[in-house]
């Protein structure tokens, strides 16, 4: 039961860090006006409310109150738009030139859009739709696209850190897309589990349950550095007193 519970903190962090770092970026987006503030705005706010909704709506389909199948197909629907948005947030940040991020956007965008269309003419009692191929397909390419933000924040944060060697980038600015790596790592890991735990059809075990718990905090802890860095280590990864 203590297992469980450390499991949702967990796992609940990283998903109210996903929400705070949203609205965050959907007031520098209103400030800025610029298209990828909004763009990673709308994909955590997506994910994070989204996540709460589905998590929302089991706990009253096992209840057995009638408002869960509208909360875990608004929350599918919403991590889904979030999934959708993070692509496109990756090619916009990272790849903006190469064609192969704008095929692989439009690609994840027609399978959740599939994957959402499908599962809404499905009746599975206001449970989660496990038994239905449509929801494994949402569900693998909303972890592909973590692991993408992983590969592509981990990679500009090494080559940020060379520069950095050589005086031309901050220390800071490559450390806080590191965290950003260490966060998007953490996530598909956790939801990799989930997905072992929920296909072997068992509940979790105990060392899954805690991996999950600390990889959530591991998640949200990185991603809140990365995007609110506190002050003290702004000074110890080197930030610019220009």
């Amino acid at each position: 039961m203590v297992l469980e519970e450390f499991s949702r903190i967990g796992m609940g962090l990283m998903v109210a860090v996903s929400a705070a770092v949203g609205v965050r970026l959907l007031a520098l987006a209103r400030r800025s006006r610029k298209l990828p503030e909004l763009v990673m705005a709308i994909a955590s706010l997506g994910t994070g409310i989204g996540a709460t909704l589905v998590v929302l709506g089991v706990a009253r389909a096992e209840a057995q109150q009638p408002s869960s199948v509208a909360l875990i197909y608004a929350g599918i629907i919403m991590t889904s738009t979030g999934s959708i948005f993070l692509c496109a947030g990756m090619w916009r940040i990272f790849r903006v030139n190469e064609l192969w991020a704008v095929a692989l956007t439009l690609v994840a965008g027609v399978l959740l859009v599939v994957s959402c269309s499908v599962l809404l003419g499905v009746d599975h009692s206001g449970h989660l739709p496990t038994e239905h191929p449509a929801y494994w397909l949402g569900f693998g390419v909303r972890i592909a696209t973590f692991g993408w933000v992983a590969a592509e924040s981990l990679h500009y944060a090494r080559q940020l850190q060379r520069r950095a060697a050589l005086g031309l980038a901050e220390p800071l600015m490559a450390n806080r897309f590191l965290c950003w790596g260490v966060s998007s790592v953490s996530s598909c890991i956790a939801y990799l589990i989930y997905l072992g735990c929920m296909l072997s059809g068992e509940a979790p075990p105990a060392h899954a349950l805690a991996l999950i718990g600390a990889l959530g905090l591991v998640s949200g802890g990185s991603m809140w550095i990365a995007f609110f860095p506190p002050g003290l280590y702004r000074q110890r990864a080197g930030a610019s007193t220009r």
